[in-house]
């Protein structure tokens, strides 16, 4: 992207989505970045144009020898354990199944909720906390027997994708970034 547009700065926020989406509307902001379970549940949905970006399953990772490892691996066994999840907000929580969502509130999941996904990680690494991750991010950290991991139960996926207005669909830089963050 860099080298296409030399003269074009990038500022990246993190912010509520429902605040993103205001910014969106108004035109302060050009292209959002969530999980494609949170931009369908957002005001104005209809005017966005949606492309999915990254589509992978999610996995539960622990510390070596973290019971789990040798309880049932269901979903009512492992959301008796706490956990700390990286950016999981309402919006994300009410597209859930309603049993699904029942069950994650008669436990108190999560215990933690954290913008940074490494602090999840080390979390994991040090305590019986379990979290929750992309599998691409999650196969390197088994092979080098940092931690230990399962498939999500319930098959749940990560999903990213970029949202813009519809009716600014033809920018071209913000058209080539999404480009690039595919590759």
């Amino acid at each position: 992207f860099a080298v296409r547009y030399p003269e074009t700065q990038i500022t990246v926020e993190t912010m509520p989505p429902n605040l993103a989406a205001e910014e969106l509307i108004q035109r302060r902001i050009h292209l959002l970045l969530y999980h494609e379970a949170t931009l369908r549940q957002l005001p104005y949905f209809e005017k966005l144009r949606v492309r999915n970006i990254v589509d992978e399953p999610y996995y539960v990772i622990f510390r070596p020898g973290h019971p789990l490892a040798v309880t049932g691996q269901a979903m009512q066994d492992v959301v008796k354990f706490d956990w700390a999840i990286a950016g999981y907000d309402n919006l994300f929580e009410t597209s859930l199944p309603s049993e699904l969502q029942s069950l994650l509130k008669s436990h108190g999941f999560p215990k933690y909720r954290l913008l940074s996904q490494a602090a999840c990680i080390d979390l994991a690494a040090r305590s019986d906390i379990l979290t929750t991750v992309p599998k691409s991010v999650a196969l390197p950290l088994i092979k080098r027997q940092l931690l230990q991991g399962i498939p999500h139960p319930g098959n749940l996926r990560f999903s990213v994708n970029s949202a813009v207005l519809t009716d600014a669909a033809t920018e071209p830089t913000v058209n080539h970034f999404i480009d690039c963050l595919e590759s």
